[in-house]
């Protein structure tokens, strides 16, 4: 048994105390031998299988590396149990930061409803979701996509996949695609894009304008049918079909002919072929409508006389050249824009006299490289615009090509576009404009809203005055006290109207008015005998003529004469002298510049100094308000110029300004005439009433007291109510022969203009209104519903009287 395998052995003598089994043993000793060897065997190959399986994780570990995208294995929950991170490493985080958060979590709260949705939903069943997001990262806005799986065990596989280039690129092409629609649709011709399989590609509004093709047609994209329908209106159907089928045939050919319809239409027809990265996909077909050219080129072949007319008295120069560019054809329009008789101008070369010597070499190139190498016969043509500035006035030139009478030529239209090129100065005059109406707005909103209160405040104090006087008498010694209280308070409500006129808010009847005496009349003023003698170096100089009348208000007048005046003697800091001028003057062209003044006649006020002068960049900021270039708190507010602009505008007037030569400036002022007569009435007694009911409607208590008391002392039956309701309540059981109404009631239901249409329906009645200021909706919206007149607040006894005495004498009585 020396040979036997020793577990055999062992075997051997523990159950068979060595009895001879030779045969068997030896049989049972082979297996055990090819056991060990098939156990080596299995053991090196669970060896060899156990580096392959780690080689293999490893290779894919590398592999699941390399891609770009975000892994996550997460529970069905959202926990996040493992993570990979791509090449890209666009974790953001270490992978160890998101283990065991819930990916719901992780991004940005304003994409966490997404994933929760799609976990729901692989919960209820569906295998696979994909959702896209987007976050800014490090200031920059990313996108992502993220698609979900569901696994085995109640497991889910995440892969995020970032896709802002793809996103951004999308972005991109649709910009450009939208670009390439806008820019299809805009062309003046139609365009057709046919694919090499006959199928349409892409088109225009225009083409379909243009062949007059039904929708249900283009719908159907089929170039076959497109072409059937269009071959029905055309003079040379089978001309058309060869010269398309030649085409096709040749798909790198390009194309230019014409078409002639049945009902007349002429069309340019050029074709290009359609290419992508060199490739040749299709066609592209541009029709122009050049039937209205070639009408005219057919009524020059059929009359000479009717061209000749045409010729004449044609808006446009019309220049015809021969062969060699000599003019044989020159309209008197021509004439007015260049300045050569026709005598003169025919038989020279055209760019020799009519364009600039940089652009003739340009032009004349231009009709070599194009009217010689496209044939003539048939055919109109247009190059693209050639311009010349000349004397300050610029053409614009367009050219055609035609046979006439079997020569040919070249027809030169010119039109003189210098209002165009400065289209760009004068937009720039219009915004500038438009910004100040809206500082002017913005500061009458402001302005109305202090000038009602503060009118509300004063008016006892300029109207209860008068009232104590005409009790005490103009004896009694506070009349003095009250006189001065009365004038103090004026001035004040003049403050108030300065910041209506800048806002233009201001109100005032228009009367007749001589503008030389306004002037005289503020030229022997205290406030002018002042200024002269803080000036004492600066002389007046007036320069009245006899001018017609303006109509206007004095208040107004005085202010504007007061602030030109002022300002002039300002400017002048050494000796000079101050110009006043008066004139009657007739525009007979538009002034642009400042304020523009249109054509007609005008009463012009000249103000002119020999001051330091006006820096030409500061002229269109000098009537902001607020501006100024004096120093604030000594000489002025910057409000001056502003107010004189508003009262200006408020007289349907125009200021302009100037630098004057050779130092100083002028302001200009042009005002309306009218042929009125001046009023010269200055004051007469309060005419007073008989007993007429009057009832006063004002939400301000002092006011109303203030008008009750007025009325009932110039002899009528007042009354007063503080609001709309009160007023309608209060005009349903009594007869009113007047009603005087404030415009501005604090009620959310009734206004003034909503109480007067109330009263109005139950009991036509008329109206005086009353407000602190007038330019607003309320107001004429009230006057044109039929209210009889107006009153500024404040206002005296003796303004009230004249108001409502003329408003009741009025016979036209409301039915």
């Amino acid at each position: 048994m020396g040979n036997y395998h020793r577990l055999l052995k062992r075997q051997i003598k523990q159950h068979l105390n060595g009895s001879s089994m030779e045969s068997f043993l030896d049989s049972i000793n082979e297996a055990y031998k090819q056991f060990d060897s098939d156990r080596s065997m299995l053991e090196r190959s669970l060896e060899l299988s156990s580096d392959e399986l780690l080689l293999a994780n490893s290779e894919m570990r590398a592999i699941i590396d390399s891609f770009p995208d975000l892994f996550f294995l997460i529970e069905n929950d959202g926990t996040i149990v493992d993570c990979r991170s791509g090449s890209t490493n666009t974790l953001f985080l270490g992978e160890l930061a998101f283990l065991g958060k819930r990916i719901q979590d992780v991004p940005h709260p304003s994409v966490a409803a997404a994933f929760s949705e799609a976990i729901s939903r692989l919960q209820e069943g569906e295998t696979q979701v994909s959702t896209e997001y987007s976050l800014s990262i490090h200031g920059q806005k990313m996108y992502f996509e993220a698609r979900l799986t569901a696994l085995h065990a109640d497991q889910i596989f995440v892969i995020i996949r970032d896709i802002t280039q793809k996103t951004k690129g999308q972005n991109r092409l649709t910009r450009s695609l939208s670009l390439y629609r806008e820019i299809l649709e805009s062309t003046a011709d139609g365009i057709l894009v046919i694919s090499n399989a006959g199928k349409i590609v892409s088109f225009n509004q225009r083409f379909i304008d243009m062949w007059r093709i039904p929708a249900n047609l283009i719908k159907s994209q089929s170039d076959e049918r497109l072409l059937q329908y269009v071959l029905d209106q055309l003079k040379d159907p089978d001309g058309f079909s060869a010269r398309v089928a030649h085409l096709y045939q040749h798909p790198n050919d390009s194309s230019e002919d014409c078409i002639e319809f049945l009902d007349g239409r002429y069309f340019e027809r050029h074709s290009q072929p359609y290419r992508v990265d060199g490739k040749v996909l299709g066609r592209v077909w541009c029709f122009h409508d050049a039937s209205s050219a070639r009408n005219s080129l057919k009524a020059l072949e059929d009359s000479e006389a009717h061209v000749r007319l045409v010729l004449d008295r044609a808006m446009d120069a019309i220049i015809v050249l021969n062969a060699r560019y000599e003019i044989v054809n020159w309209n008197p329009r021509a004439t007015e824009i260049f300045g050569w008789p026709a005598t003169d101008a025919l038989g020279q070369t055209f760019s020799a006299i009519c364009l600039s010597a940089v652009d003739a070499p340009l032009f004349d190139k231009s009709l070599a490289q194009h009217l010689v190498a496209i044939p003539l016969d048939s055919q109109t043509f247009e190059l693209a615009c050639v311009t010349m500035q000349r004397k300050g006035v610029v053409i614009e030139f367009q050219l055609t090509g035609a046979y006439l009478s079997g020569a040919s030529f070249v027809i030169v239209f010119a039109k003189d576009v210098t209002e165009k090129r400065n289209a760009h100065h004068q937009s720039r005059i219009l915004e500038a404009r438009l910004a100040q109406s809206a500082k002017l707005e913005s500061l009458g909103r402001l302005a109305g809203g202090v000038a009602h209160d503060l009118n509300n405040l004063l008016g006892p104090l300029v109207g209860y005055p008068d009232l104590i006087i005409d009790q005490l008498g103009l004896d009694h010694p506070a009349v003095e006290d009250l006189v001065a209280m009365r004038d103090s308070a004026t001035r004040a409500s003049m403050v108030i109207r300065d910041l209506l006129t800048l806002a233009r808010r201001g109100n005032f009847k228009p009367k007749p008015l001589s503008l030389n005496q306004e002037i005289r009349n503020y030229t022997s003023s205290p406030a002018f005998k002042a200024l002269c003698e803080d000036h004492r170096n600066v002389s007046l100089q007036l320069q009245l003529e006899e001018v017609p009348n303006i109509s206007g208000s004095s208040a107004h007048l005085a202010q504007v004469i007061m602030n030109l005046v002022n300002n002039a003697f300002e400017a002048t800091t050494s000796s000079g002298c101050v110009t006043v001028k008066t004139c009657s003057i007739e525009v007979t062209r538009p002034i642009v510049e400042f304020d523009p003044v249109t054509p007609g006649l005008y009463v012009a006020l000249e103000i002119q100094d020999t001051g330091v002068g006006i820096n030409t960049n500061n002229i269109a900021q000098l009537v902001e308000p607020f501006y100024s270039t004096k120093t604030m708190g000594k000489s002025g507010s910057g409000l001056g110029l502003s107010i004189v602009y508003g009262a200006v505008k408020d007289h349907g007037g125009h200021l302009q300004v100037e630098a004057a030569k050779p130092a100083g400036s002028i302001f200009r002022v042009y005002f309306p005439p009218i042929l009125d007569l001046v009023d010269d009435q200055t004051g007469y007694d309060s005419p007073r009433g008989s007993g007429q009911s009057v009832l006063v409607i004002d939400d301000v208590e002092s006011q109303r007291t203030l008008a009750v008391r007025f009325l009932n002392y110039l002899g009528y039956s007042a009354t007063g109510v503080g609001s709309g309701p009160e007023a309608i309540e209060y005009i349903k059981t009594r007869n009113i022969d007047l009603i005087l109404l404030d415009m501005i009631l604090n009620n959310d239901e009734y206004n003034g203009l909503e109480t007067y249409r109330e009263i109005s329906a139950i009991h036509p009645t008329k109206c005086l209104i009353m407000s602190g200021y007038s330019e607003n909706d309320q107001v004429k919206n009230t006057l044109l519903s039929g209210a009889d007149g107006f009153i500024h607040k404040p206002f005296t006894v003796q303004s009230l009287a004249e108001s409502v005495n003329r408003i009741l004498l009025d016979q036209n009585v409301k039915t």
